[in-house]
């Protein structure tokens, strides 16, 4: 489905990024590994080798224009192109909107919006020159629906669709689509931590948070990263053809519109 494809993959030292990037080995894709963790992207880096592809591990600060710029010139000078983007670089600063200080929310948006913007146009650059590419970003059920003391996060992932709405409208022309997908809870490193960090706070067992959680998932279960990556791989495939400036949600039913 990807194969001679090139793919650069933001936050993938572990998580859904991590499947991303080995899911898109499996179906034929070269990788560009990107996270803030330089040596947690090398690692993903030698899996994605291990699975017969090439691969580049490099440590990049999304925020940063300089190193967003400097890793696609090092995709493209390995790799020769850039044919997909999937940007799952993330950052979750918990805070009341009454009390979010300026440092907590320009480092959500910094990372969440900014850094998805950097990331989109030094792809749409270099896939433009070639007519062809496909632009998926990671936003979130949080972004759909608003969370108690989560202000920042929900908010900063809200402004993903609308990105992905404006890509479409300037770059649809040249054979580019760009979707976003809004995962809900996943069954990820990042997830078991927080509950049980939330579960510390509050004199209960992680196990037991995430089943009331659950509850309220018509599914009845987190997902697995896993299949946040087939998803990522089929909208970053020649399969999808037609769709773009759209939030795909993949939540279990927890968030419907």
């Amino acid at each position: 489905m990807l194969r001679s494809r090139v793919a650069v993959v933001t936050g993938a030292a572990r998580g859904m990024g991590e499947q991303i990037c080995l899911k898109m080995a499996r179906y034929g894709a070269d990788i560009a590994v990107l996270d803030l963790d330089g040596e947690g992207a090398k690692e993903t880096a030698q899996k994605v080798e291990a699975l017969g592809r090439r691969a580049i591990g490099l440590q990049v600060d999304v925020s940063n224009k300089a190193q967003v710029d400097k890793a696609f010139a090092a995709a493209v000078a390995v790799f020769g192109k850039v044919d997909i983007l999937s940007n799952n670089a993330g950052i979750c600063v918990p805070a009341l909107m009454t009390e979010v200080t300026e440092a907590q929310w320009d480092k959500s948006f910094a990372v969440n919006c900014k850094g998805a913007m950097l990331m989109c146009q030094a792809a749409a650059k270099i896939m433009q020159e070639n007519n062809y590419g496909r632009i998926i970003v990671t936003a979130s059920q949080s972004g759909k629906a608003g969370e108690y003391a989560n202000g920042p996060y929900c908010v900063s992932k809200a402004t993903v669709g609308m990105m992905m709405q404006i890509l479409t409208i300037e770059l649809a022309k040249y054979n580019i689509l760009s979707n976003s997908i809004s995962p809900g809870y996943t069954n990820t490193e990042l997830f078991r931590n927080g509950m049980a960090d939330r579960g510390t706070q509050e004199g209960r067992p992680a196990k037991e948070l995430i089943d009331e959680l659950m509850e309220n998932v018509p599914a009845g279960r987190a997902a697995e990263p896993e299949e946040i990556a087939e998803l990522v791989c089929f909208l970053g495939s020649e399969k999808n053809s037609y769709i773009s400036g759209t939030d795909i949600l993949i939540a279990g039913g927890n968030v419907m519109y």
